[in-house]
């Protein structure tokens, strides 16, 4: 089904999606953190949905990589 996913590339795909997940969540948690937002924060919000957005875009990526040689 994913003639282009090697056993090398799916490596390097769970390793980067690993590497970038965890600083989405980390730069989520940082500004979070330093800005005192809480859940009653319009901020708070909108870093949660960055968060989000950014984690959603890595899924685009992971399978427009895996259907590309």
């Amino acid at each position: 089904l994913f003639p282009a996913l090697t056993p090398g590339r799916l490596a390097a795909i769970l390793a980067a999606e690993f590497v970038l997940h965890y600083h989405f969540d980390w730069l989520k948690d940082q500004a979070v953190k330093r800005n005192g937002w809480t859940s009653h924060d319009t901020p708070f919000w909108w870093a949660l949905g960055v968060d989000q957005l950014m984690h959603g875009l890595t899924y685009v990526g992971i399978v427009w990589l895996a259907l590309t040689a």
